[in-house]
């Protein structure tokens, strides 16, 4: 696989590192997302509160700067990446049962 310094690396163990990146990234996003959906949560538990507080004007202030619109926006974004990264993860799987050459197009 083009290793300029010393030997390459036998096919299986490239395949056997590539999953291990697959799997580390799928965990990071639903980490990730767990974290979002945290912090949506808490901002409109926030919001909630002041309005029961009778502070509109703080309610108005806190729903306009608040982040709960990015926040739904990047939960958006993971949900599209991680089936992506599980169809990569099931490539590589297959690839290796097969021992087939996969070409990639892009």
């Amino acid at each position: 696989m083009g290793n300029i310094l010393g030997k390459d690396k036998p096919l299986k163990e490239v395949l056997r590192e590539n999953k291990r990146m697959i799997n580390r990234a799928i965990r990071e996003l639903d980490r990730e997302k767990t974290g979002l959906e945290r912090e949506e949560k808490r901002l409109t538990m926030e919001i909630k509160k002041a309005a029961k507080e009778g502070q509109m004007g703080a309610v108005k202030i806190m729903a306009k700067v608040s982040e709960i619109h990015r926040l739904v926006e990047c939960m958006a974004m993971q949900i599209l990446c991680r089936p992506m990264m599980i169809f990569a993860y099931t490539a590589h799987i297959c690839f290796e049962q097969t021992k087939a050459v996969v070409y990639w197009r892009y």
